[in-house]
């Protein structure tokens, strides 16, 4: 009876152990794309506007810690990528990114790529001198009391 009972609690836990191996295996880029690269992976997404509050351009700044030799391939739709430190160019094609790693084990690897994608936000910039609505090209060599305002809806 004490065996049943001891085996009724282990299988559980084994079951649910089995669940997130194979859902962390699968789920995992590297894994999912045959790479040797074992990876922590963290992105930022920077959007930058223009004065008028529409988007100038989307660029992501990917960090990878690598632990294993290789090439690792990231998803993304990248209009360009740029290392930020000295690497063998990536091969870029439409919906990813392959870096050849070798030689960056258990090291931080940056790279930025620029993205046309829209923001989840939408912002409204106005600019106001002296009380008057303006644009923020005509600001240009202007003094007085300038009131900017910045709307971001999503």
């Amino acid at each position: 009876m004490k065996n049943m009972k001891n085996l009724s609690t282990l299988c559980p836990i084994l079951l649910a152990l089995s669940l997130v191996l194979t859902g962390t295996i699968f789920a995992n880029p590297a894994f999912a794309a045959g790479n040797s690269v074992t990876e922590n992976k963290d992105e930022t997404v920077y959007g930058f506007l223009n004065t008028d509050g529409s988007i100038k351009d989307v660029r992501v700044v990917n960090r990878l810690i690598t632990s294993d030799r290789g090439k690792w391939t990231d998803s993304g739709n990248y209009l360009s990528v740029r290392a930020m430190e000295a690497v063998p160019e990536p091969d870029l094609s439409p919906g990813r990114v392959v870096w050849d790693l070798t030689g960056k084990e258990g090291k931080s690897f940056y790279y930025e790529g620029v993205m046309n994608k829209p923001l989840p936000l939408k912002a409204t910039l106005t600019w106001r001198l002296d009380g008057k609505d303006v644009s923020a090209d005509a600001l240009t060599g202007k003094s007085g009391k300038l009131l900017w305002t910045g709307a971001f809806t999503q």
